[in-house]
């Protein structure tokens, strides 16, 4: 059996007020109009009326490395981390990542998406991933801090 270990790693990104998610990384967010969403996760989730996103086991994630993250202002969240349950992500490593977020808000009462009544309220949204995040803020919830 021919096995092969793939990595993944994105360094030196800056992001200045992303409009969907800053980072995603999970199963693929399509749905094609006028179909059945089915097993699909669709584009607008997890927005109101698309609160199902589900993750396929016989995709692996693994090996992925995210350095030198700066995320500016995101309307939404800073991102999604979304691995299977019984095919979790495995050893995702995320290095100096700073999100931060303007007290300065133009457009309080339309934006951004990360106050009260939208998802996640500006954190991330993760499940089901295997890794360590070190001198990120914030950490992610289902990853490690690393020293």
């Amino acid at each position: 059996m021919l096995s092969q270990m793939l990595s993944f790693s994105y360094e030196d990104v800056y992001m200045k007020h992303p409009f969907w998610w800053a980072i995603w990384i999970g199963p693929q967010q399509q749905h094609q109009p006028h179909t059945s969403l089915s097993g699909k996760c669709p584009l607008a989730y997890p927005l109101p009326g698309s609160k199902r996103c589900p993750t396929q086991g016989c995709t692996t994630f693994s090996n992925i490395t995210l350095r030198n993250i700066v995320i500016e202002d995101p309307f939404i969240s800073p991102g999604v981390i979304l691995g299977n349950e019984t095919n979790p992500i495995q050893n995702l490593m995320i290095e100096n990542m700073t999100v931060s977020v303007s007290t300065w808000k133009p457009w309080h009462g339309k934006w951004p998406y990360h106050e009260w009544k939208y998802p996640f309220r500006g954190k991330f949204q993760c499940k089901n991933a295997v890794g360590v995040c070190k001198n990120c803020f914030p950490v992610p919830e289902c990853l490690a801090e690393a020293q």
